[in-house]
C-alpha cells in the first residue's frame, strides 16, 4: 500500500474579536480548493498562515494578524482555543487557534503581501451576521467554523470580563 501524504506542517489562524463593540474580523481569499462550491472561490474566514522557521505560534500569529488585516496585536493576549489536524488523511499540518481581542472598528480594506501573491479583503462584521451567515453555510471552512463556534460558547464570558456585561 502507498500513501499520499502533504506537508504543511505547523499553522496558525486567529479570529478577531472585540467584546465591547461586538464585532469580529474576518479575511476574504481566493481559495483553488474551493473553485466549484456554489458561492465561488472567494471565502471568508480566520486569519491564517503557515509557521515560518523557528517562529512560535504566537509570533507567527501576531505577523499574521499585522499582513493581514494591519491591526497589531500583544502576543500576550492571544486566547487558545484549539491544536488540531486540519485534514489527517492525507495532510500532517496542525492548525493552532487563536482569538485574538482588539477594538475593531467597522472596516474594509485591502491587505496581502505581494511577494506570496495575497489579495486579501479584510472587513469586520457585526457578531450576529457573521454567526447567520455561518449557520446558512456561507461560512464553510473548518477553522472559521471552529473559531466562531468557540466564540458563540465564550461570547458572555468575554464581553463580561472586557466589559463588565454579558
Amino acid at each position: 500500500m502507498s500513501r499520499e501524504l502533504f506537508c504543511r506542517g505547523e499553522s496558525v489562524g486567529i479570529l478577531l474579536y472585540d467584546p465591547r463593540s461586538d464585532r469580529v474580523g474576518l479575511a476574504k481569499q481566493f481559495r483553488i480548493g474551493c473553485l466549484a462550491n456554489e458561492r465561488g472561490p472567494w471565502v471568508w474566514e480566520v486569519i491564517a498562515g503557515v509557521i515560518d522557521g523557528d517562529e512560535s505560534h504566537a509570533q507567527a500569529a501576531v505577523r499574521e494578524v499585522r499582513e493581514e488585516s494591519g491591526i497589531g496585536i500583544d502576543p500576550t493576549s492571544l486566547l487558545p482555543i484549539c491544536h488540531y489536524y486540519s485534514s489527517p488523511g492525507g495532510s500532517d499540518e496542525r492548525l493552532q487557534l487563536y482569538c485574538a481581542l482588539s477594538e475593531l472598528e467597522e472596516q474594509e480594506r485591502l491587505f496581502g503581501v505581494v511577494e506570496e501573491n495575497e489579495d486579501i479583503l479584510f472587513k469586520t462584521f457585526a457578531y450576529d451576521h457573521v454567526i447567520s451567515a455561518m449557520l446558512s453555510g456561507k461560512i464553510n471552512n473548518a477553522a472559521t467554523v471552529i473559531a466562531l463556534q468557540w466564540l458563540q460558547l465564550n461570547r458572555g464570558r468575554l464581553q463580561e470580563d472586557h466589559c463588565g456585561t454579558p
